[in-house]
């Protein structure tokens, strides 16, 4: 969803684990919301900070409220939310009463033209803080919001968002045979890349394995399933295959379509001008995520490299974050895992989406 028009704050609770792409925990989000035309609010940018890291060091943690805050409000900001997560009753913020107090006045000394709204979210509520009566005893239940028009759009569109901000990490595979199997043939596949005559020509031959493996994904290990992963894993390695994989799933084409780089460079111009063919983009982020699962542990970078940052590319920046960090822990210096995070360390959207368009602020 490149933006949301809101009528009410419960949209707002119901958008946020579609947004972040996981349901946050003890988290302080800063939304901010934006003019959709003469009289229309839509969501914009948001941010996540751990509420625990604003405990501490106040002088610190006011400067960095305060550099978000920078990077989210613009000119057209008519409102600043502010959704505290934690596990108690809504109405009842305990030992983070003071964080939140801290971001409220530090929003409003910083943006005092601007609206602030305050949102508690506890396990099973949420309620308003700003506004005496407003709110039903004990506050909103969340369940009601599962079946919101909201939350339907979002599924529709293929949004699932994680039970944590963990559970976006890749999570190696147990079945220590079937990764010996693929290392195994990772190995071959080296091999065999090595003594290739013909680069393009190898090249050109994976692509028809790329697009059969899209088309029928799968995590069983069936026969020959390991072998193929294995080849599919080596050829990751290889940065022109890999940005003919990216660039396919981008402008929602085949791998076989794309047979060199300028062939890369005008799907990913589509790509930028009409935004990423997202059910594509999933269903390789889903497949090099499954390769990087049963991958040998320095093979897994580019993968999990890739997979960042095809979410980079969805506006998917915790899931980008955590992912491109994985990459760097198999592999400290590959390139495109550190291009990621410079990206989203920037405040960088996505090629796609225009200076301070909503949801696309990299998110971490």
């Amino acid at each position: 969803m490149s933006g949301m028009r809101c009528t009410h704050a419960a949209d707002l609770v119901a958008a946020v684990p579609y947004l972040l792409g996981f349901h946050p925990r003890d988290s302080l989000i800063i939304m901010v919301m934006q003019r959709d035309g003469p009289s229309r609010i839509r969501s914009g940018p948001l941010a996540r900070l751990d509420l625990a890291d604003l405990h501490g060091a106040p002088h610190r943690s006011r400067a960095e409220v305060r550099q978000v805050l920078a990077r989210l409000v613009d000119s057209q900001t008519v409102e600043v939310v502010l959704l505290a997560y934690h596990d108690g009753p809504p109405d009842d913020l305990d030992v983070h009463r003071p964080a939140v107090q801290m971001v409220d006045e530090v929003t409003r000394e910083g943006a005092p033209e601007i609206s602030v709204s305050l949102l508690s979210v506890g396990a099973q509520s949420w309620a308003c803080l700003d506004c005496a009566g407003c709110c039903p005893p004990g506050g909103y239940p969340l369940e009601d919001l599962v079946h919101s028009a909201v939350t339907a759009g979002f599924v529709a569109e293929g949004y699932a968002p994680a039970g944590s901000r963990e559970e976006l990490a890749v999570t190696p595979l147990a079945d220590a045979d079937l990764c010996a199997r693929v290392a195994r043939a990772m190995a071959q596949a080296e091999r065999s890349r090595v003594r290739a005559t013909d680069p393009e020509g190898w090249r050109g031959g994976l692509a028809g394995r790329w697009d059969a493996a899209l088309a029928e994904p799968g995590d069983e290990a069936g026969t020959g399933q390991a072998e193929e992963w294995g080849l599919l894993l080596d050829s990751l390695q290889d940065v022109q295959v890999r940005d003919a994989v990216v660039a396919a799933a981008l402008a929602g084409c085949a791998v076989a379509e794309i047979s060199g780089v300028g062939d890369v460079g005008a799907a990913t111009d589509r790509a930028e001008s009409a935004g990423p063919d997202s059910r594509l983009v999933r269903a390789t982020i889903a497949l090099v995520g499954h390769l990087a699962a049963c991958a040998p542990p320095a093979a897994a970078a580019a993968p999990l490299a890739t997979a960042a940052y095809l979410s980079w590319w969805l506006g998917e920046g915790a899931r980008a974050d955590v992912l491109a960090q994985q990459s760097l822990g198999r592999d400290p210096e590959h390139r495109l895992a550190a291009l990621v995070l410079l990206a989203l360390e920037g405040g960088m959207p996505p090629p796609w989406v225009a200076p301070r368009s909503p949801r696309t602020t990299p998110i971490r």
